[in-house]
């Protein structure tokens, strides 16, 4: 069983990825953050300073390494989804994606990447931003990239859940419970 959490930034993907883990019993996994990569390739600048070259680098360590981290477990419940990486490279370099040469590529190897989730479980955008230091502050940016994630998933079957954490939950157990067999009741 394969699970994806998506969403935008401060959206709930973490403790809802952790809270699935545990229920389900299949292993949390996850890529190296973005603010840990941050941290190795570009210890000295914060999000917002990146170029646009450097942050086409840091969305490109970021896919590969959600990936490299789901290709080790058979099932898993991932805290993200490749499809962020999408969303999050055409906010942040704009009307300059279509100048990337590999960008097409980077964009197919995500896309076949989603294909292999037996679940996505999309979360919208109503936890309030939280400042922790390194997110972006910008809820125009974080609904763009909601936006853009939600273009992306419309190929995708997917499902929305929301309200609390507790009733993300339920939800998750419910349509899971209706679309698997082997689920306890």
């Amino acid at each position: 069983m394969k699970i994806a959490i998506t969403g935008t930034h401060s959206s709930g993907k973490t403790t809802l990825a952790k809270r699935c883990s545990e229920y389900f019993g299949l292993k949390y996994v996850r890529g190296d953050t973005i603010r840990t990569i941050m941290e190795q390739y570009f210890p000295t600048k914060s999000y917002d300073d990146l170029t646009k070259e450097e942050y086409w680098k840091l969305e490109n360590i970021g896919l590969l390494e959600r990936i490299k981290a789901e290709k080790k477990e058979k099932s898993f419940v991932s805290d993200g989804c490749t499809l962020n990486s999408i969303a999050y490279a055409k906010a942040k370099l704009e009307e300059d994606i279509h100048m990337i040469k590999d960008f097409d590529k980077f964009s197919r190897v995500a896309t076949d990447n989603a294909k292999h989730y037996d679940f996505i479980f999309y979360l919208p955008p109503e936890i309030p931003l939280v400042n922790d230091g390194f997110r972006p502050m910008d809820e125009k940016f974080r609904l763009l990239i909601d936006h853009l994630l939600l273009q992306n998933l419309k190929n995708y079957k997917f499902y929305t859940v929301s309200g609390s954490i507790e009733d993300r939950l339920r939800q998750i157990k419910k349509i899971m419970r209706n679309n698997t067999s082997t689920l306890p009741a």
